[in-house]
């Protein structure tokens, strides 16, 4: 029987793309962008034989870089999946799947060079070396754990139930926090 591991991906920048947007279409722009970004890394995984949770597989199908991409769907910057490591490990699916969404941005940085409507308005050699930093890690935040389902499932705590506060303690319709002497 083959161990199964849960996996979740998310994807950023964020809080830069927030903290840079001077106007609503920098925002939009910004989210269609990590839509993209997540839709490469879940097809990635999805070609390596995770099963994905989250984005639903319906929504990997529209590229946010096809005409009237502006009527797809976006989707989460979050991605949960499950793969069955039989043959290989989760490191190696997220390493790989890290470098396929690197080598994607860099490429569609790169077709900004070939675009004739770009030539009077882009420096050439300025692109060229930020899709070079692209592909070597800079620019797309990638972070990634995975945990065996089989630890997931039996992780909970055992043993007998914690204390219960002194009745003056006891906060009615909120969590008690151990050794609370206030609500």
């Amino acid at each position: 029987m083959s161990d199964r591991h849960a996996l979740a991906v998310a994807l950023g920048p964020v809080s830069s793309f927030i903290a840079a947007g001077r106007r609503s279409r920098d925002l939009w722009y910004g989210s269609r962008f990590l839509s993209e970004v997540t839709r490469i890394a879940a097809n990635a995984l999805e070609d390596q034989g995770v099963e994905l949770l989250v984005p639903l597989p319906g929504q990997l199908h529209t590229s946010f870089l096809a005409p009237e991409s502006y009527q797809g769907p976006t989707i989460s910057n979050k991605i949960l999946g499950i793969l069955a490591t039989d043959k290989v490990a989760p490191r190696d699916v997220l390493r790989a799947t890290e470098r396929q969404v690197r080598a994607s941005v860099a490429k569609e940085m790169k077709r900004l060079l070939d675009d004739p409507r770009l030539v009077r308005v882009i420096v050439r050699d300025y692109v060229r070396k930020q899709a070079e930093a692209i592909e070597h890690g800079d620019f797309v935040e990638f972070y990634a754990a995975w945990a065996a389902t089989r630890s997931l499932l039996v992780a909970r705590p055992r043993g007998p139930s914690p204390r219960r506060p002194p009745s003056g303690l006891a906060c009615p319709r909120a969590r008690w926090i151990p050794d609370a002497t206030r609500c």
